[in-house]
Parts: structure tokens; sequence; C-alpha cells
């Protein structure tokens, strides 16, 4: 029967009467459980387990392609690694700008390299006035500006490249040179010199050209209280950088004409820089190597090295400069003189059962795979001093996925103090760039796959302390390593081995370079740098077609 009650909360209708309350109860439950589940169907079209499982394989889908991603050498450019060489915060407007690709998956969008000092061009004996290498002469190599009158002759020693000369100030050793024309015109003078002693108050001399102490009409360069100084004579420039004993560094000093600028450079980038009042105004007098004939005279005779002193009658650029002082060889296997070193420094090489042959870009040298195929180099002091950044860099193409790439050490059968690997493949066949820490101690950066055989790829290796260990496969950052300290050999010659490890293969520690031994394949244009070089670098190296 139905009824029709008034009650106090409202009217209730159509409830058949008697009715069973726990019945209503369940069923009302069991439809809250239907309207749920079919909620859920709304929103996935699966009960909701599976929702959680189509979720979970979202996410490692996106993951997957993440990471396919990041291995296209050419869709990330390499991680932005700081610039590390001291006053690297200066940067020339005259900087070049290349251009990197970038692949998407739809298209190729070409991306700037940044500033770069690397592949740029200019002619290094341009307006080159006089050049002393002091290789077994104290003459000028040009034959022009050759000593006068000097009593007391440095001796010649084992110096930065091949010989310099060594001056003991107590003995007041110097050079006096004919007078040598820079008045009001621009000029470069630049040299490596090693200081191992400040005998004197205040200055230790460089060079001069100081006839009389009369405003701008007396050169002086020199240390002055342990920190470079250019000076016309009361129009000068004081460096920023205290000069530690006994430690080689490279030097220059410009003055533009058109600017009226002089700036010191320290190991190839600006220490200090100011407009002068005037120009130069010396017309006579003679030109001093490691003393000055007014300024402090006598007590600022030079306490140390001076090696591959030159002056040329322009001004150079910074990037020209930094060439100069971190450049340690360049073999591009492609010039009348495959084997020769194309850099600034004309480093030694010898070589065994390789050939030269197609390359990467022109012509490439070719490994066999035996134990006497190897290229080999010497020299680089600066390989030898512990801490000192450095980078090599290189093209590779190899036919199989094990040895050694790049050997250092101090003796040439690829032994002694200091040996190891520095570029390899492990045992997967991936790319390994090491440095030696302490002794017997390499820390690697290992690539994450493995090279590719028969194709050309750049493979680029940095260290600073302040940086680490850095390991580039083309333009990309594919691995680093914390690394504050390089132990070198804190001796001279250096060795490179390219292609091989020659005795260092059993005699030296091989960290992640599974099997050290001789490289089956091709490699093209090798650079050895003693700096650090930047991920813009390495995008030019990477792009550069020349």
């Amino acid at each position: 029967m139905t009824t029709t009650s008034n009650m106090d909360n409202g009217i209730v209708e159509d409830i058949a009467w008697p009715v069973n309350i726990e019945t209503m109860a369940l069923e009302q439950k069991q439809k809250q459980k239907e309207e749920k589940k079919k909620k859920h169907r709304r929103i996935c079209g699966f009960p909701l387990f599976p929702c959680l499982l189509l979720s979970l394989l979202s996410l490692l889908l996106a993951a997957l392609l993440t990471y396919l991603l990041a291995r296209n050498r050419h869709f990330i450019v390499a991680a932005a690694a700081a610039a590390n060489m001291t006053n690297d915060t200066y940067q020339e407007t005259t900087y070049e700008t290349t251009l990197s690709t970038s692949t998407t998956l739809n298209s190729t969008t070409p991306v700037p390299c940044g500033p770069s000092c690397l592949k740029q061009s200019w002619i290094n004996d341009s307006s080159l006035l006089a050049y002393w290498s002091f290789d077994d002469t104290y003459d000028d190599k040009t034959g022009i500006y050759n000593r006068t009158t000097s009593s007391n002759l440095p001796s010649l020693v084992t110096g930065y490249l091949g010989q310099a000369a060594l001056f003991n100030a107590s003995a007041q050793q110097a050079l006096y040179i004919s007078h040598i024309p820079i008045n009001s015109v621009s000029f470069t003078i630049e040299a490596w010199i090693k200081p191992t002693a400040y005998p004197n108050p205040a200055d230790h001399s460089i060079v001069g050209l100081c006839p009389s102490e009369v405003i701008d009409h007396c050169l002086h360069i020199n240390i002055r209280y342990g920190v470079l100084y250019f000076g016309f004579y009361y129009d000068d420039v004081r460096g920023g950088t205290y000069i530690s004993l006994n430690r080689w560094i490279h030097v220059a000093f410009v003055f533009d004409n058109t600017t009226n600028m002089q700036t010191i450079y320290l190991n190839g980038y600006p220490d200090a820089a100011k407009p002068t009042v005037n120009m130069l105004q010396v017309s006579s007098g003679a030109f001093t190597i490691a003393t000055n004939e007014r300024v402090s005279y006598p007590n600022n005779f030079f306490q140390g090295y001076i090696d591959e002193l030159t002056i040329t009658q322009r001004a150079k650029s910074l990037c020209e400069i930094v060439e100069r002082a971190t450049l340690a060889a360049y073999f591009k296997f492609d010039t009348s003189a495959p084997y020769s070193d194309s850099g600034p420094n004309r480093v030694a090489t010898t070589s065994s059962a390789t050939s030269i042959v197609a390359g990467n870009k022109s012509q490439s040298v070719s490994f066999t795979g035996t134990s006497s195929s190897y290229f080999q180099t010497w020299g680089y002091t600066s390989f030898g001093i512990t801490d000192h950044p450095f980078s090599i860099a290189l093209w590779i193409q190899p036919r199989t996925l094990t040895g050694t790439l790049v050997h250092l050490s101090s003796t040439a059968s690829g032994t002694g103090s200091t040996c190891f690997p520095l570029l390899g493949f492990s045992s997967t066949g991936a790319i390994v760039g090491q440095v030696l820490t302490s002794s017997n101690t390499l820390v690697s950066a290992v690539d994450l796959v493995a090279g590719n055989p028969s194709s050309w790829t750049l493979v680029v290796l940095t260290w600073s302390s302040a940086n680490g260990l850095r390991l580039y496969v083309n333009d990309e950052l594919v691995s680093s390593a914390e690394a504050s300290t390089f132990l070198a050999s804190e001796t001279i010659p250096n060795y490179f081995t390219l292609g091989n490890c020659l005795s260092g293969c059993t005699a030296c520690p091989s960290g992640s370079v599974s099997s050290p031994g001789p490289f089956v394949g091709l490699v093209d244009d090798w650079h050895i740098f003693s700096r650090e070089i930047t991920a813009d670098d390495v995008c030019v190296l990477y792009t550069d077609t020349d």
C-alpha cells in the first residue's frame, strides 16, 4: 500500500510501507561503488589499477625519449663549460662567430658558436723587427739587430723551447743591441721568461731602450716589486698579478698608436692596460736585454731565464697572443711536410710504420695497429709543470674500439716518472679521458656509449684545477670528473705518443683504458693546448671545415 505521510522534516512520498532499512543501506552502498567505477572508466577507459600502470608507462617512455635525444650529438650543444683561464672575462670584440647545427625531429637550425680565438688567421712574421731564439746563439735571427758590446754574457741552457739565455744578476749579465726603431709606432714585445730570484730592491729588467730619463723618452719593461711593468717613463702601466719564481710564463707588452693604449699580457690574457699621454719618443740609444741603462741602474739586472724574445712593429691582437702563449702544437697531417708542427713552437717529431692518407678534411695519419706503429712529438715544457691546465683535441676514425689514442710520458720509450694514457678506449669501446692526480692514481672521464667505428669523431679532453677533467665527443660534453690536481713530471722534455704507448703499455698505470696498446685507424687535425679550452672553442673545432 502506498501512503503519504506528513513528517516534521517534510513530506515523504512513494515509500512502500513497511520497508527493510538494512536492505536500503546495502543497496545504497552498492550504488555508490558502481558510480565510482563508472567515474574512473570515464577518466581513463580502464579500471583504476590499469590507469596507474598506464601513467607509469608514460613516464618511462618520456625518460627514454629524453635519453635518446640527449645522445644525438647534434641536438644538444655542449653544457656551458665555464671559461677558465686567467683574466678570461676579457673578450676582444673582433672574435669570430661560427655556426654549429642543432638538429630537431623535423629540421636543422644553425646555432652560433660563442666567442673563440681558434681558427682565426694572421701572418705571424708580419712586421717582425727582431727575434732572439737563444738556440746556440745570441744573435737576432733576422740578422739585423745583433749584440754590440756585451762583456758579461749569459749562459745558453735548456729553455722553454730549445735553449734560453740564463742571466745572473750579481754578475751583471746582459745583452746590448744596436738601436731598434720603435718610436712613434705600434709595437709588440713578447718573450717566455722564468725569474729565479728577486735580488734587487725594486726592478728586474726584461728589456729596455732608455738613453735618458725623460718622460716618454725611456722604454723600461721589467718586473717591479713582483709584478710586470711597462713604462715610457712616468707614462706607465703596472700589472696586477704577482709573478712567482721558478715558473715559466709568457709575457707580451703591446702599444697601439691608434689608441695610445699600453697593454700587458700574461700567459695570453690582459693583465693590465691604460692609455698613454704620448707615444714612445726614443730615437737613439741601445736596446738592452736583462738590464736598463737608466732606470734603477745598476740595481736592475734580471735574474733567470729569457727565451723566444721577439719585437714586432705592430700591435698584435689578443687572439694572436693567446695562440702564441697557449697553442703548444698543431698537426694537420696534410701539408707538404705532413708530420711537422703547424703551431708557433716548431716542436720535434718522429714517426714509425704510419702513412698519410685521405682524412676528415684533407689528409690524415694512418696507424696499422702493430707495436711499431706510432707518431711521437716532444718538448712541451708546460706539460712538465704540476697543475698547469691543458687540452687535447683530435679527430679520429677508429677501425676497432680498443687501444691508446694519446700517451704522455717523460721519456721517449713511453715510461718515466709521469706516464699514462691521456686518451684511449674502455672495455666497452667507449672513449676514455684521464689525468694523473698522484703517483699511480688516475681520474677518468668515460663516455656512456661506445664509439662509432669507421666514423669521423672529434674527441676533446680538457683539464684545469678549477673545472677538473672534461671529455667532449663532437661538440657535446659527455663526461666530467672532479680532479683538482695534475701530477706532472717537473722535467723537460715531455713526450706525446699518438696511436701507441710503447713500453709504457705495461710499465705505466692505465686507469680505465682497458687494453693500452696500438691503435688501429686514422687521426686528423691534432691540437695540443697549454690551457683549458672552452665549450665555445670545442664548437669552433667541430664546425671548422678548413
